[in-house]
């Protein structure tokens, strides 16, 4: 393959990464762009128009199926909609159609599918994948800085997908995990790569995160550092590790503080709040923490009924969604409790089967080239997985933690081995 040739694909395997990173992660959803919601629509049509030639017409065709276990089980989860509008039919009387509907975006797994496909069929490689999950980082950062800064969110309260009203006015809603996963590959790529540059790379997105001033992920995306750090990283130096850590957070909330002082102790006051809602159950201060006492309230007595089989989710386009039959209650609140309230303990025990199929053994092995991609993906899932107790975003759109999944598995696979001049080969 000539140079251009090889950079043409090159070319193409981001752009199919970038596409693929943006529907599972639905940034399309909360962006301010006429029709946008059709365009995702559209994406959803398209994937499971893939999946039904690619595992269906095509096995038929050439008579023979080829599908590993992880596939198999990306099919069962994208059932769940079916189970739910079963399940909301029988407990609340819901057409069926209109249960499916309302857990659609969970058919947008089908991104980890083709993205599958395109490691297997050698699309894309994993460069290609790391290029376009540093271009979408950049790019969704410098997009909430300018929406921030210039745009008023009052302007559009009607407009429901990207604002939401709390008790200190309306916000933007920013999906986080492009910011995320930018902090995580910055850090990972100082600790590393040890070239301080890196640090610089690291604020700009740490100090958007701690701006948007999501708690739970804030506490989800410590404790995935962490563990990170644990199991990758060198315990004698583990202390050089954590104490670069502590300098970049310390650095960023002094800098937050000479800024705008009021900002961070607001900050702090609503998180001691928190706290001592959940730990005491009493409402307190907090109209977010408060609400979600009284969700939990509405939840618990039909958790107790149908706590194996759940009672389904409820469409808002239908008689006045839940607004209608129980009040004020959005499932996606109250995280985990939420999650047994639709699914029922046999939905959420397939959901999180996920996390079975994560390849951690093989990530210390890697080359060091893939080092800071792979430990940033891992790092990912992680606060994924323990943010979903608290929000359960992955319960009800698994679609972008299956896309790091993937992308972590791809990395870790034995098949990518380290050599001893420091290069990669692919074993047969």
């Amino acid at each position: 393959m000539n140079a251009n040739a090889f950079e043409k694909k090159s070319v193409i395997g981001v752009v199919i990464g970038f596409l693929l990173a943006v529907l599972s992660m639905r940034l399309m959803s909360n962006a301010p762009i006429p029709y946008v919601l059709e365009v995702e629509a559209a994406g959803i049509l398209f994937l499971l128009m893939f999946v039904v030639v690619r595992y269906l017409f095509y096995p038929l065709y050439c008579g023979r199926f080829r599908a590993s276990g992880y596939e198999k089980y990306i099919f069962l989860l994208m059932c769940l909609p079916f189970y739910s509008a079963w399940r909301s039919y029988v407990v609340f009387g819901q057409p069926l159609i209109y249960g499916v509907l309302c857990q659609r975006y969970i058919w947008l797994s089908a991104t980890a599918l083709l993205l599958i496909n395109c490691f297997r069929y050698n699309w894309v490689g994993l460069k290609d994948i790391e290029k376009s999950m540093v271009v979408l980082s950049w790019l969704c950062l410098g997009c909430y800085v300018l929406v921030q800064l210039f745009v008023n969110p009052a302007n559009y309260a009607g407009e429901l997908q990207f604002v939401a009203r709390s008790s200190v006015g309306y916000l933007f809603k920013f999906e986080t995990a492009p910011l995320v996963f930018g902090f995580f590959y910055y850090l990972m790529k100082w600790f590393v790569r040890r070239s301080h540059a890196y640090f610089f790379a690291v604020i700009p997105f740490l100090s958007m995160l701690l701006f948007i001033d999501k708690r739970s992920l804030h506490l989800s995306m410590i404790m995935a550092i962490l563990l990170t750090i644990w199991i990758y990283f060198d315990h004698r130096k583990l202390a050089s590790v954590v104490f670069k850590l502590f300098f970049v957070v310390t650095s960023i909330l002094v800098m937050v503080y000479l800024a705008n002082p009021e900002y961070l102790d607001k900050s702090v006051t609503r998180f001691n709040e928190a706290v001592s809602v959940v730990l005491t159950a009493e409402k307190g201060d907090d109209d977010s923490s408060n609400a979600r006492i009284g969700e939990v309230l509405i939840a618990l007595p039909y958790i107790q009924e149908n706590w194996m089989l759940g009672n389904g989710d409820v469409s808002s386009q239908w008689n006045g969604g839940y607004e209608s039959i129980l009040g004020y209650f959005y499932t996606s609140d109250i995280g985990m409790i939420g999650a047994l309230f639709v699914f029922g303990l046999i939905g959420v025990a397939l959901v999180y089967g996920q996390f079975f199929f994560v390849n951690i053994g093989q990530l210390s092995a890697v080359n060091l080239s893939y080092a800071p991609f792979s430990l940033a993906s891992f790092a990912v899932v992680l606060t994924l997985f323990f943010q979903s107790a608290i929000k359960g975003d992955i319960i009800f759109s698994p679609a972008q933690v299956l896309f790091f999944i993937v992308i972590v598995n791809q990395i870790a696979s034995p098949k990518l081995v380290t050599m001893r001049n420091g290069g990669t080969k692919r074993m047969r």
